[in-house]
This record gives structure tokens, C-alpha cells and sequence, in this order.
């Protein structure tokens, strides 16, 4: 996806608010899976440390992972309200106990204008501009839990380190990244409405 319509994209998401508008922005920021983000619990969030743990039996690989998200994030995950209802952050409207869905009418009502993108494209678009940043591609491949930046059984006992400090850095870059597009964004739409 390029830079100008991962931004359309973002301010279509931004109109069509929580909850599905809020978990296509998390998806930007953070290039999980619709489904990971989509499940998020509020008890899995460490909103001192700024780190999300996902559980194992959530994720693709089957391994929990953790990993570290920055102010754009914690902005958003602000804004979601606080049910006493269910730990989910996104809801079905049918049943606390289940995440929303609907991807395909929310994608429909979207009108972002940008012609064949699908939700795992913002998953792409993410690993791709931490490639375009510089974030070593283990990093890289370790925020988006990919199977690649999985240990094997010999480095699960000689390499014990977490990489979270590695993690945050990438993610605070990105996020540098990311509100320099909006910037320009913005930017140019200023200078059109003149």
C-alpha cells in the first residue's frame, strides 16, 4: 500500500470510529492480525510498560507474544470504552463473549476510495515501512510475530533475551514515520483548501 493511501485509509477508519474504524488503526500501528487485535483483552494490556501480550492460543505460531506499542497506540486504546460487561475490547453486538466481525460490510462502508486493499495489506504495509525505516529485520519480523523471528529449539536455550528494548525503538521510529506522513498529509490538504 502506498504512503497516500495507508493515510486515506487511516482517515476513512478515523470516520468510521470504535469499534471497527479503532482496530483498522490498530492494525496500522501495530501490524498484528485482524484476528489477534480484533480479540484483544483489556488484562493482556500493560499500559505502564506499554506492552501487549497476546496468548499463545491466539496467535498463528501458537507461542504468546509480547510486544511493545507507542503513543499513537495508547491514544487509541484510550478512547475504547470501558465495559464491566467483558474484558473484550471489541465486542460482538450479539454477545460480550465474542469479538466483533462483519469485516467485509465494514470494508464496504468504508469509501476510502482506494481500489483493492484488503486488511492484511495494512499488516504488509507496516512490516514494509519498518524495511524502509531501517529496523533490522528481526526486529521487524519479532514485532509482527511472523514464524521467522521464531527460535528454534537451540537458540529458545542459548538466546533468553526478549528484544523488547529493540522492539520499543522500532515501534517509536515507526510511529515517527507514520505521523510524518500525516503531517504531509495534512499538510497538502491545507494547501488545496486555500
Amino acid at each position: 500500500m502506498k504512503d497516500d493511501e495507508l493515510i486515506t485509509v487511516w482517515c476513512a477508519a478515523g470516520r468510521q470510529a470504535y469499534p471497527h474504524g479503532t482496530v483498522c488503526r490498530l492494525l496500522m500501528l501495530t501490524g498484528q492480525r485482524v484476528g489477534e487485535i480484533a480479540n484483544l483483552q483489556r488484562p493482556w494490556i500493560n499500559e505502564k510498560e506499554r506492552l501487549i501480550t497476546l496468548p499463545e492460543w491466539l496467535t498463528k505460531n501458537s507461542k504468546a507474544h509480547v510486544f511493545p506499542y507507542g503513543e499513537l497506540v495508547a491514544e487509541l486504546l484510550d478512547e475504547i470504552p470501558r465495559r464491566n460487561d467483558t474484558e473484550l475490547l471489541f465486542p460482538c453486538r450479539i454477545s460480550t463473549e465474542r469479538p466483533i466481525s462483519g469485516w467485509s460490510k465494514f470494508k464496504e462502508g468504508l469509501e476510502d476510495g482506494v481500489p483493492g486493499w484488503r486488511l492484511h495489506d495494512l499488516r504488509r504495509t507496516y512490516r514494509s515501512i519498518h524495511g524502509q525505516i531501517g529496523t533490522p529485520s528481526a526486529i521487524a519480523e519479532r514485532l509482527i510475530n511472523h514464524a521467522a523471528a521464531v527460535q528454534t529449539d537451540v537458540e529458545e536455550i542459548y538466546d533468553r533475551w526478549h528484544y523488547i528494548p529493540q522492539m520499543q525503538k522500532a515501534v517509536e521510529a515507526f510511529e515517527e514515520h507514520f505521523r510524518s506522513l500525516l503531517k504531509k498529509a495534512d499538510s497538502r490538504s491545507n494547501m488545496f483548501a486555500a
